[in-house]
């Protein structure tokens, strides 16, 4: 039959074969006796037929019925005839790509590079933006010395070279003016790919006729200096003059500079605040740092490919060039445009340095800046290249800047010093003395911090009074650096809070002690403050107590050590110091102070581990116990006596002493009885009912009897009797 249908085993009509299967031969390869389900990598439609997933596709089960089979092969991977997974074969290398679905690689164009999974399985691509090209798929940076202007560029050669003068284009750069050079210390010709140091010996830039009055260095670009403050002091005629004087004042009374006011930059050198120019309100907003403006998202957004954006620091504009202009541009005009002059300081910008210059005799030449030599120094030789000419001045002198010979002036007097190099003399510092081995007393030279155990002012040392310490240099307080730690005491010049420990349970240091003190009796040691409990646990032999506490209740007190009230003894009131406390507990109760469970006390003694502040604490508990006067526990009746005292209003719970039953009486429970009638007791103690033994014939003993009485005359008795006949 059809290849749809088929025909198994006794059959009496076909069979129409299932959705995604597919009808095989019998063994006579003419009739079609079963159906298969198609295997992954193919399916099989309403006509039975069985054929391969088409390219671009993919099948991973069996049974599939339509030709979109599992679906689309995935991104990164293409999927030829008959794939059996979505990840069939990898893309390959970055020049190519495969979107979802592919049949094939498809090769990435020039200018564009692949993205997406990785190196080998690319799916999509991108235009290369400006400042990168792209080949074979694969992106990269326009290198330094090179731009790039527009997107999908596809040469190393970008745009073209970068040729403006005090510029340089790093890797990645999307215009010819990509970075200014940076400052005095570099310098960048035309065609420089990154700032180049200033030789050794050379300059840039010259400020050593700058504010020669003030003796101040110039402001750096992005910042000002506040002159105006100055006269907070004086004028600056006044301010300069104490300046060049000496006078303690001068440089350390300059105000710093400070960075220029947001909305402005400054990309020259100089301390005035006009030198802080208006960025492009429209355009531009400052930098963090003030050196330069930068050009608005808004502006760049606008002229995205086949224009160069760029700050210009001499009109303080955002500019915009087309391509065209760009490469029609002479390295001369780009010049002119960006005010890249030559010659310091007269150029524009300190940021656009393009030469470099040797330096002349009577300056020093530094990070490409020529200077006059510095204050604190002299120095007689041209073209010098040390920072510090020919040396420092000498000690117990100073030397204002230019000056030519190490002596120049004498330091002062004994209130200032003048180090080895000093511009000016300078303040002892607070917590410093000066140096004592001056004999003139003009020529001091250095300062020495105050050691530890002393105070410093006014340039003198001072121990520290007793009582106080100070464990570090510089110490200015007459109070040094605090009172010694409690539980210490500390000498005069102490350099420790803890110089010595106050010494034992006897005596007590408070905060502040030049000695112990004694403790008095009827008072304790003890340590105080938040961590009292770890100083008594670190400190087992009490060395280091700080206060004295009245003894509590329960507690006497000697030789500044407490101690509980012994068993048998109570105290009731503050401050005693003797062992008797304030007396032995009352008769008929106990007092068991500090003592373990004793085996010989009764079930019911109470064991409080601490000691008792009343004499009645504990009632003695029943009558088979007494508590004579300074009990510590209950006694038990002892056998052949009873207990008595306390009375019965109480429940017989305050026995106090024991005493032995009387002859003609037996106890037992510590409870005294009369012997029975025709019986007799005849020695004391007895325990037993039956007393001594029976009354003799011819005798009778009526309850209570000690010794048998003799029958009167005519009368008679048989023995046991309570009464003759």
């Amino acid at each position: 039959g059809h290849s749809n249908s088929f025909c198994p085993p006794g059959s009496a009509l076909p069979q129409r074969v299932h959705f995604g299967y597919y009808s095989v031969l019998g063994e006579d390869d003419v009739s079609r006796g079963a159906e298969r389900p198609c295997e992954p990598g193919s399916y099989c439609g309403e006509d039975a037929v069985k054929r391969p997933c088409p390219p671009g596709r993919w099948g991973g089960t069996f049974a599939l019925n339509d030709s979109s089979c599992s679906g689309p092969c995935a991104e990164g991977y293409y999927c030829p005839l008959g794939s059996l997974s979505r990840f069939e074969v990898m893309c390959g290398d970055p020049g190519r790509l495969c979107p979802e679905g592919s049949a094939r690689p498809i090769y990435v164009p020039l200018g564009y590079y692949s993205t997406g999974g990785n190196s080998s399985t690319r799916y999509a691509a991108e235009v290369a933006p400006a400042g990168s090209y792209a080949i074979d798929g694969m992106l990269f940076a326009c290198p330094a010395g090179f731009y790039g202007m527009d997107s999908g560029l596809a040469s190393a050669s970008c745009s073209g070279p970068c040729t403006i003068p005090g510029y340089y284009c790093p890797e990645g750069s999307t215009s010819p003016v990509m970075r200014l050079c940076g400052g005095d210390s570099v310098w960048c010709p035309a065609g420089t790919v990154a700032p180049l140091q200033v030789s050794s010996g050379f300059y840039t830039a010259d400020y050593s006729s700058y504010s020669p009055s003030l003796g101040l260095q110039p402001c750096p670009p992005g910042q000002w200096r506040n002159l105006t403050a100055i006269s907070a002091s004086g004028s600056l005629q006044e301010w300069s003059a104490r300046n060049s004087s000496g006078e303690v004042g001068g440089l350390r009374d300059a105000p710093e500079c400070q960075l220029c006011p947001d909305g402005t930059y400054k990309a020259v050198v100089g301390d005035g605040q006009e030198l802080c120019r208006p960025c492009s309100v429209r355009f531009a907003v400052s930098a963090a740092n003030r050196l330069v403006c930068e050009c608005k998202s808004s502006l760049l957004k606008q002229h995205v490919s086949g224009m160069v954006v760029y700050f210009n620091v001499s009109s303080g504009q955002c500019s915009v060039l087309a391509t065209q202009q760009v490469e029609a541009m002479s390295d001369r005009l780009w010049s002119l445009l960006l005010s890249a002059t030559d010659m310091p300081p007269n150029s524009d910008s300190a940021l656009t340095r393009w030469r470099q210059f040797p330096c002349e005799p009577g300056f020093v030449c530094e990070h490409g800046v020529r200077r006059r030599c510095p204050a604190g120094f002299f120095g007689s030789l041209a073209q010098e290249t040390r920072p510090f000419c020919s040396g420092p001045c000498a000690a117990g002198f100073y030397c204002p800047a230019g000056s030519t010979s190490q002596f120049q002036l004498a330091c002062g007097n004994p209130n200032v010093f003048c180090p080895e190099g000093s511009p000016q003399p300078q303040e002892v510092s607070a917590g410093f003395y000066s140096n004592e081995d001056d004999g003139t007393g003009k020529l001091r030279s250095s300062q020495k911090i105050c050691p530890p155990g002393y105070y410093c002012s006014g340039g003198l040392r001072y121990p520290c009074p007793a009582g106080t310490f100070t464990d570090l240099n510089g110490t200015v307080s007459p109070n040094c650096l605090g009172p010694c730690q409690r539980g210490h005491y500390c000498e005069s010049a102490s350099t420790s809070s803890r110089q010595f420990p106050c010494g034992n349970s006897s005596v007590y240091c408070p905060e502040g002690s030049a000695l112990p003190q004694l403790a008095h009796q009827g008072f304790y040691t003890a340590a105080t403050g938040v961590d009292a409990g770890a100083v008594a646990f670190w400190d087992p032999f009490n060395s280091t107590n700080s206060v004295e506490l009245p003894c509590e209740p329960g507690y006497y007190c000697t030789g500044g050590v407490k101690y509980p009230c012994p068993p048998g003894t109570f105290g009731w009131r503050y401050g005693m110091y003797t062992a008797t406390c304030s007396g032995l507990c009352a008769a008929g109760y106990y007092c068991p102070s500090y003592l373990a469970p004793q085996p010989a006390a009764p079930s019911y003694t109470i064991w409080p581990g601490r000691p008792q502040v009343s004499a009645t604490t504990f009632e003695c508990g029943s009558v088979g116990h007494f508590c004579p006067k300074g009990s510590s526990y209950p006694l038990a009746v002892s056998g052949g006596f009873y207990s008595t005292g306390g009375g019965n209003s109480n429940g017989n719970i305050t026995r106090s002493k024991q005493i032995i039953c009387p002859a003609g009486s037996f106890c037992q429970g510590a409870v005294p009885y009369l012997c029975p009638s025709g019986t007799y007791g005849s020695s004391p103690g007895l325990t037993m009912k039956q007393c001594t033994d029976t009354c003799p014939a011819g005798f009778y003993c009526p309850a209570g009897t000690a010794v048998p009485r003799p029958c009167g005359p005519g009368e008679y008795s048989t023995g046991a009797a309570a009464l003759c006949t």
